[in-house]
């Protein structure tokens, strides 16, 4: 397993010479907000396993989704403390078996189980969804 933490994007395009790894987690991502930070994932054809931390002030989910969808070996995606006000429904990467999300804000919480509800019918290989929430 490999640990980055408080690397811009910038700083990553090194990784699409690791084709083979499988398992990456990102801390620290707070100036991660434009679809090219989340471009070098996409490029990372035998991941696993994704957790990414610490968002940006702002809902990033349609860049982080487009880098994301043509990873059909990626089963575990964590997204800790991002924002979370986007449609999550239309979220599809494949075979992702486990999903967790934490949300920064404890009142997105809601608006996630209304999407999640709808989300789990076009994920069907998805055999978790966790959702928690900082109350």
């Amino acid at each position: 397993m490999t640990t980055l933490t408080n690397l811009p994007s910038s700083e990553l395009s090194h990784l699409e010479n690791l084709p083979q790894l499988e398992s990456l987690e990102i801390g620290n991502c707070v100036t991660w907000s434009s679809a090219t930070d989340y471009e070098v994932l996409s490029k990372l054809q035998h991941l696993r396993h994704l957790r990414i931390e610490q968002g940006p002030p702002v809902c990033i989910l349609h860049h982080l989704e487009s880098s994301l969808s043509g990873l059909c070996n990626l089963q575990h995606l964590e997204i800790v403390n991002f924002i979370v006000d986007a449609a999550i429904e239309e979220f599809k990467v494949k075979n992702l078996k486990r999903l967790l999300i934490i949300p920064i804000y404890s009142n997105e919480v809601n608006y996630l189980f209304t999407s999640i509800n709808i989300l789990k019918f076009s994920m069907q290989s998805c055999k978790k969804i966790l959702l928690f929430s900082r109350l």
